[in-house]
């Protein structure tokens, strides 16, 4: 995300913060990214590195050394971003069962411990997979707090439900979710890993496809950063009612 445009802020420990955090855990980086609590408007971001490989505390550590991650604000909130997760509908889901139920798409490494997250928006839970000393280190320094998986932190607070068929694609670095709607129901979301707009947009094209979507009717919403903005614009060639934000 980019700041270069945004303004100083103060964050002063003295009283209460009116900003949120949200800390964003991948195997490429770690972002601090803090938002005006009211619109979610990005105000500031530190962009740490990764910390995916590294023990716990040597995470601690480093976190430790991050003003940000000091400061005293209205809400925070830890964001892993990861491609190992699957959906189960709810009637299916057994807690029980929750490492099967990943192990039967992916080979998990041994060094992960196993969450999930229920989705009501799609009546689903999401189970996925965290690195063990990522998961520790973030239980020892915000003790209150679970890692929300990427997906789960988008349906729940920035994805919505329509009634007709849709389709809603999240771009992210190198890799985008596509989620079909049918009459209001989940009919699909899936993972595609991307290295270019041309990419994307073959993609999103053999979905629609795939499922008889009408290119020119179907809505399609696009959730996207500063950084990958231009995906968008050669997909709206192709796919004519959409939306971006």
């Amino acid at each position: 995300m980019s700041t270069s445009d945004s303004q100083p802020i103060d964050l002063s420990l003295s009283g209460i913060n009116p900003y949120h955090l949200i800390i964003c855990l991948s195997d490429k980086e770690t972002t601090f990214d803090i938002f005006e609590h009211a619109d979610k408007k990005l105000v500031a971001s530190k962009n740490i590195g990764t910390v995916h490989n590294l023990s716990h505390n040597e995470i601690i550590s480093v976190f430790n050394d991050v003003i940000e991650s000091k400061l005293l604000y209205q809400s925070v909130r830890i964001v892993f971003e990861s491609d190992i997760y699957t959906l189960i509908p709810n009637d299916l889901f057994k807690k029980d069962n929750i490492q099967d139920f990943l192990k039967f798409q992916f080979d998990i490494p041994t060094s992960s411990v196993i969450q999930f997250s229920l989705l009501a928006p799609l009546e689903a839970v999401n189970i996925y997979a965290l690195p063990v000393e990522l998961e520790l280190a973030m239980s020892t320094l915000y003790p209150k707090l679970n890692i929300e998986h990427h997906l789960s932190y988008f349906i729940t607070d920035r994805f919505k439900i329509h009634a007709s068929n849709m389709a809603t694609i999240l771009i992210r670095d190198n890799a985008f979710e596509i989620l079909l709607l049918a009459s209001g129901k989940p009919l699909l979301l899936n993972t595609f890993s991307i290295n270019s707009a041309e990419d994307l947009v073959y993609y999103v094209l053999k979905t629609f496809e795939q499922f008889s979507l009408d290119v020119d009717k179907v809505p399609l919403h696009v959730f996207q950063s500063k950084t990958n903005s231009t995906y968008a614009k050669l997909l709206n060639h192709y796919v004519k009612n959409i939306t971006c934000e």
